[in-house]
């Protein structure tokens, strides 16, 4: 738990203890929507041909809510604090996350994708209630969780999602309601998004983009979610086309694959589409801007809900091309409203502009900690801020915007060659310049040598380079010798369903 008094709850160099919003509850503003916007379409929930399976307006999710809730308490789960909620891109499943929440408990919330043996885990360790599974009036089961809650705190917990464990275990990140509304408020100011506006969501809502951005920051808004259950390169488009989507939430491995097209309909309503959850490269950016489109990229994780930075909506067209299709590396933007960035020594404190370090966040949109582990959270928030183990440097791109953020890769994301620290991302963008390359991932191995080598996986945009070809490439900025660098041809790079390359998969191979 966090007291008010923690060192992490600190915004712009002072303690806060007046919340930023008012009411601090998901429900009262759902309730508030329902008024507001009636009988106005809220979601839409589109089957993987395309074809639209169901809608419900804001009214009547309010009532299926309400209704769904007051089966949850009959069932049994009157006194649960957690009860277990295994997720599709069902309206089915946004029911059931958000009655849990009318209900007084807090929803862990699983993707019903997940294998059934890991999914029981998490549920037996945190839950004293689940529900079996997804439907709208699926049974439930009581449950003795072997870990305790965060004990209690003024601002209640609403949420419970994992971290999607990339590089290691996933951990439950306990999210507050107050902490969920100040990000999605947030997002919906910066973005713009009100009545009569579309979102497309193809990301799946058990992790904060999906859930936060997709379903939460559209609902309060008064917009209009297409929930897609399955992504297809095409029959998305044309659902953003029939749908007039304005925006959508994307990531870069979604994006990549939708402009392997050769043509896109016309999306005379889209705006702009938005990338975050895993490093977008410059290439991609400008295959998207090519067919007329731009993206917003935005960066943040589940410790701090969901979006942390993003870059302006309202760039000028030689502004954009400048600081986002004429750089290497595009930047993932400027604080939003409510969080603080700062790049983090070694020791924990903040470095000055054009520092390479640590990326820290603290501020009104932190997690509560890590639901069973204080180690964990006192790790990560210990400090006063939250350490997310990804490395960046803030530099001020525009007077009038702050300073931006840009980042390089991450901590864990590092192999130790004879004493060197090599970035595997680097390498994994190096490889990526190639023409000949469409995507590439490396990964550390053993050596009994070096302690570390490389090898890096790629996918072949075209028919494949020779791999001598790609180790000269990557040799134009570093020792393939050094790093015992190997390079291999693979079909497909592994992700997570958060979008997100699933390195230790990759590295198992070897």
């Amino acid at each position: 738990m966090l007291p008010s008094t923690s060192a992490a709850r600190v915004h712009e160099g002072a303690n806060w203890t007046e919340p930023l919003i008012a009411p601090q509850t998901i429900g009262t503003h759902l309730r508030v929507a329902a008024q507001r916007y009636g009988d106005t379409c809220c979601l839409v929930e589109i089957d993987p041909m395309g074809r639209e399976m169901a809608r419900v307006g804001f009214r009547a999710l309010m009532r299926l809510v309400t209704d769904r809730a007051d089966r949850l308490r009959w069932n049994g789960t009157s006194g649960a604090s957690h009860i277990g909620v295994p997720v599709t891109n069902t309206i089915a499943s946004v029911v059931d996350i958000l009655a849990v929440l009318e209900s007084g408990a807090a929803a862990v919330i699983v993707d019903a994708a997940e294998p059934v043996g890991r999914r029981e885990e998490q549920f037996t360790l945190l839950c004293d209630a689940i529900i079996e599974d997804t439907p709208a009036d699926g049974p439930l089961r009581r449950n003795d969780p072997v870990l305790g809650d965060l004990g209690t705190d003024p601002y209640p917990t609403a949420f419970v999602l994992f971290t999607t464990g990339s590089t290691a275990a996933s951990k439950p990140v306990a999210q507050s309601h107050y902490a969920v509304l100040v990000n999605v408020l947030a997002t919906i100011r910066h973005h713009e998004m009100g009545q009569g506006q579309t979102m497309a969501c193809a990301l799946p809502i058990s992790h904060v983009n999906g859930l936060h951005f997709g379903v939460l920051a559209t609902l309060l808004s008064g917009g209009t979610c297409l929930l897609f259950q399955q992504f297809d390169p095409l029959t998305y488009l044309r659902a953003l086309a029939a749908y007039g989507a304005q925006r959508a939430t994307t990531v870069p491995s979604l994006l990549q694959s939708l402009c392997e097209l050769r043509r896109w309909p016309t999306l005379p309503d889209l705006r702009y589409v938005v990338s975050a959850a895993a490093p977008l490269t410059a290439r991609t950016v400008s295959l998207v801007y090519e067919r007329g489109y731009r993206v917003v990229q935005g960066y943040g994780l589940s410790e701090c809900m969901n979006f942390a930075t993003t870059m302006p909506i309202d760039m000028l067209g030689p502004e954009y091309e400048k600081y986002v299709l004429g750089v290497g590396i595009p930047a993932v933007g400027h604080a939003v409203h409510g969080c603080e960035v700062a790049i983090l020594s070694a020791n924990g404190i903040p470095l000055g502009p054009g520092a390479t370090g640590e990326v820290g966040i603290r501020g009104h949109s932190l997690m509560t900690g890590y639901l069973g582990d204080d180690t964990a959270t006192d790790e990560a928030l210990g400090s006063g801020w939250l350490k997310t183990g990804d490395i960046g440097c803030l530099e001020a791109a525009h007077p009038a915007r702050g300073p931006w953020l840009t980042l390089v890769g991450r901590q864990k994301n590092v192999a130790k060659c004879n004493g060197l620290s090599v970035s595997l991302e680097e390498i994994d963008r190096w490889l990526e310049e190639h023409p000949g390359v469409r995507e590439a991932c490396a990964v550390a191995r053993p050596d009994p040598r070096r302690g570390d080598a490389v090898t890096a996986y790629y996918v072949a945009a075209t028919e494949g380079p020779p791999t001598d070809e790609l180790v000269a490439h990557v040799q134009l900025r570093l020792d393939g010798h050094s790093i015992g660098l190997q390079i291999q041809q693979i079909d497909k790079i592994p992700r997570l369903r958060s979008g997100k390359i699933d390195r230790r998969s990759l590295a198992a191979l070897l």
